[in-house]
């Protein structure tokens, strides 16, 4: 089963117009007519009245009359209106011609259109200013103030109620109290204001407000955003937190003590979820406890004809122990891992979980228990004791790979594995250096010198890896992601093996009753990916 590296190194804003102040009214004129003119009266015709209309929502305004009036023999008409009224879209009113003068000449009325309108939304007047007699309007824009129009000029109509604005809007609302919208209580006219995730402008007296779009992230002070600000997320295992502006600041990774990000904080796996810190020599440490693992360089099995490189990624500092698996077992069902969970962010050709594995796992969470009971060595207990420290053993390449993915990870690539064992480029031969270990467990647990087989992970300090894993070498093998090839893949750059013609997979560190060559980084070994030995177990990696 078992074999040295040198052996197989083969293998809208708004639409509210402004009301128009209306044209101011002539009054009427008298001519005297020439002494001695036929059918001369003494008064000549009475003009036409040339104010203008009331300005339309959309248009010009509407002319009033616009024909002369009619005078005596002699005497010419008076002129029709020649100028629209003011409007929001500059479209001026009509003019017709004037009227006809009985024994006189027509007026000079306008045969053309009126001039173009030119103002600004809403029916707004000035006291003691000019305008239509019968028509309504307000003093200002988002204040309480009505005005009418008595005597051809505006007049105080009255003052809207508190929580009230009068509405400069045309038609049937100018000069009416309509009451204040709620989003735009306490905002100014016009003003861009946030509801939920929906960007609103209030109307122009605040009476009105208008959905201008829907953000597609977040809103803050009437614009659309990013985010919230002080919110945060996650991206992979760093929280982003929201600034002031509603852009996403620069993410924190989350410290190796709670490793795992989610719903935007960092915290412990679900595996350590509740779960006592009683890991490590000290019985202190929290089992999910992760380690950062720099990127780099370096040569596998310490082969120069092996290169590889690997970028940043986690490594659990310890093996995965009954007490987390039983975390596990308490959920399981055989297809709760969805499709491409555990993905490797650093290799972009890994899928992730393969929904064709569900098949490989057992049916259920009594299959599962079940199959942990691999023999005289197994470490499951199926009531919590003494064993939730032990590493976990008899379980196979696929119900390991779920577990990583469920607990927010994934399986190591043999490459980072063996980067991490090796020190990176300092290239060591074991975990803690060049030393050879002796027959005994102040390395390593191996060999049966522990005593009684397997040891609570991290118990062997002195054997920890450069970035702060235990039992990289000893105590139980540990299944990588790779399946196993007749070489090493190359060219290795976050590389694995995802697929082989065998169904094996590689599994590297040496255990607890083999000897002191299996401990050594340029040994590697395989096993069926669905057998459950006693000599394998797992730990689990992590995307930064």
């Amino acid at each position: 089963m078992h074999k040295k590296a040198t052996e197989f190194r083969s293998w809208s804003g708004f639409t509210n117009p402004l009301v128009a102040l209306l044209m101011s009214s002539c009054t009427d004129a008298q001519h005297d007519a020439a002494p001695g003119s036929s059918g001369g009266m003494k008064n000549g015709g009475t003009f036409g009245t040339v104010s203008g209309g009331m300005p339309g929502a959309r248009s010009g305004g509407v002319l009033g009359v616009v024909t002369g009036g009619a005078g005596p023999g002699g005497v010419t008409g008076g002129a029709g209106v020649q100028s629209g009224g003011t409007g929001m879209i500059p479209t001026g009113g009509t003019s017709t011609a004037g009227g006809t003068g009985s024994g006189g000449s027509p007026g000079a009325g306008s045969p053309t259109g009126g001039a173009a309108g030119t103002g600004a939304p809403g029916a707004v007047g000035t006291l003691g200013e000019p305008c239509t007699n019968g028509t309504y309007a307000c003093a200002g824009y988002a204040q309480r103030q009505q005005l009418a129009c008595a005597s051809g000029v505006w007049i105080a109509n009255g003052t809207c109620a508190v929580g009230q604005n009068c509405d400069t809007r045309p038609g049937a609302n100018s000069g009416v109290c309509n009451p204040i919208v709620a989003e735009c209580a306490t905002k100014q006219s016009l003003e861009s204001i946030c509801n939920g995730e929906s960007r609103v402008q209030c109307g122009a007296d605040l009476v009105t407000s208008m959905q201008v779009e829907v953000c597609t992230d977040s809103c803050v002070a009437g614009q659309c955003t990013k985010c919230t600000p002080l919110s945060t997320r996650c991206l992979r295992n760093a929280v982003e937190t929201c600034d002031a502006n509603g852009v996403w600041g620069a993410g924190q990774t989350c410290p190796d003590r709670a490793p795992l990000c989610g719903n935007g904080a960092c915290g412990s796996p679900p595996s350590c979820s509740g779960l006592p810190a009683t890991c490590g020599a000290s019985g202190d440490v929290n089992c999910c406890a992760t380690g950062t693992v720099p990127g780099g360089t370096f040569n596998r099995v310490n082969d120069r004809f092996y290169p590889a490189t690997v970028s940043d990624f986690r490594l659990d500092n310890y093996e995965v122990t009954v007490g987390r698996f039983r975390k596990f077992v308490a959920v399981y069902t055989r297809t709760m891992i969805p499709a491409g969970a555990g993905k490797n962010t650093n290799n972009p050709n890994d899928p992730g979980w393969d929904p064709t594995w569900n098949a490989s796992l057992p049916a259920n969470a009594s299959a599962l228990v079940t199959s942990t009971n691999c023999g005289a060595f197994h470490t499951w207990t199926n009531t919590p004791g003494s064993a939730e420290n032990l590493p976990l053993n008899c379980v196979s390449w696929f119900t390991a790979e779920a577990f990583c993915a469920w607990d927010g990870g994934r399986l190591p690539t043999e490459a980072e594995w063996n980067y991490a064992a090796a020190g990176g480029s300092e290239q060591r031969l074991y975990p803690w250096g060049m030393t050879v270990p002796g027959p005994d467990a102040n390395l390593a647990v191996y060999g049966q010198h522990y005593g009684v087989f397997f040891a609570p992970v991290g118990s062997v300090i002195a054997g920890n890896g450069k970035w702060g894993q235990s039992d990289l070498s000893g105590n139980v093998d540990e299944f990588m992601q790779d399946w196993r090839s007749v070489s090493l893949p190359l060219p290795c750059n976050n590389c694995a093996l995802l697929s082989g013609a065998s169904n094996y997979h590689v599994v590297r560190g040496g255990n607890w009753i083999y000897g002191a060559e299996f401990l050594a980084l340029d040994t590697r070994s395989s096993i069926a990916s669905g057998r459950e030995p006693d000599i394998n177990g797992f730990r689990c990696a992590r995307n930064r």
